[in-house]
C-alpha cells in the first residue's frame, strides 16, 4: 500500500509547457486539415451542378424524342415537370439556372451554390456538344473548370 501512496504523491500533471505544445500541435494539424476539407468542400458542389447537368441533358433528349426531334421545348420548368428530382431553384446547392433551346441546339447552364462556377452544356446543330465554364475569380483554387483564358474553360 505504501508504494500506491508515493505513485500518487509523486502525479503531479503537466506543465504549462507540455500544455502549449500540445495546443500547438492541434493547432497546426487542424491549420493544414480545414483548407483541404474546404478545397473537397467546393470540388464536390462543382461536381453536383455537373451531375445535375448530365442528368437535364437526358431530359432535354427525352424532351426532343416525344417533341418530334426538336428542342424548342427544353425549359426549366419542362425539365423539372418531366424529372421532378432536377433541382431549378436556388437553395443554397447546386442548381439548374437557366435551359433553352431552338429547333436543333439547346443550351442548359447550372450553377454551384458552393463555389459561385457556372458551368454549361450546349448542344450544337451538327450534334457536338460543348461544355464550358465560368468561375467567379481567379485567385481561389478552380474546382472542377480547367482554365483556358482568365476566367473560363471547359470541363
Amino acid at each position: 500500500m505504501a508504494r500506491f501512496e508515493r505513485w500518487r504523491a509523486s502525479e503531479q500533471g503537466f506543465t504549462l509547457i507540455e500544455l502549449l505544445v500540445a495546443v500547438t500541435i492541434v493547432g497546426l494539424l487542424a491549420a493544414l486539415a480545414i483548407p483541404s476539407f474546404l478545397e473537397v468542400q467546393r470540388q464536390a458542389g462543382d461536381a453536383t451542378a455537373k451531375s445535375i447537368l448530365a442528368e437535364a441533358h437526358t431530359d432535354a433528349e427525352m424532351l426532343a424524342l416525344d417533341g418530334g426531334g426538336t428542342y424548342l421545348s427544353v425549359k426549366k420548368a419542362a425539365l423539372h415537370r418531366d424529372d421532378p428530382g432536377l433541382i431549378i431553384t436556388n437553395t443554397g446547392g447546386a442548381y439548374l439556372s437557366a435551359a433553352s433551346g431552338t429547333a436543333d441546339t439547346y443550351t442548359l447552364t447550372a450553377i454551384s451554390g458552393e463555389t459561385g462556377d457556372k458551368f454549361t452544356l450546349q448542344r450544337r446543330a451538327d450534334g457536338t456538344i460543348a461544355r464550358t465554364c465560368k468561375i467567379p475569380a481567379r485567385t481561389r483554387p478552380h474546382g472542377g473548370c480547367e482554365h483556358v483564358a482568365g476566367v473560363s474553360g471547359s470541363w
